[in-house]
């Protein structure tokens, strides 16, 4: 949500977020500052590393796999 927070904001719109975790009956506010900032340019420099290597990494299971939205990119 960071990054979606961050490209709304280059785009001039100024917005906060909100994760709902209904099965824990949870919501936590997501903002976009300066910790989160860095947190996502840190994590985008690890996205390009991974990028430029030859070969991608192995995959790593763990027991969100399953469900996951992004499963058949990992396992297909």
């Amino acid at each position: 949500m960071i990054f979606y927070l961050k490209t709304l904001r280059d785009a001039g719109i100024y917005a906060e977020g909100v994760m709902l975790y209904p099965e824990e009956k949870r919501r936590d506010e997501v903002l976009l500052d300066s910790s989160s900032l860095k947190m996502l340019n840190e994590m985008v420099n690890e996205i390009n590393l991974i990028m430029e290597k030859e070969e991608p990494p192995k995959a790593q299971k763990c027991k969100y796999c399953k469900n996951c939205g992004y499963f058949e990119y990992c396992y297909a």
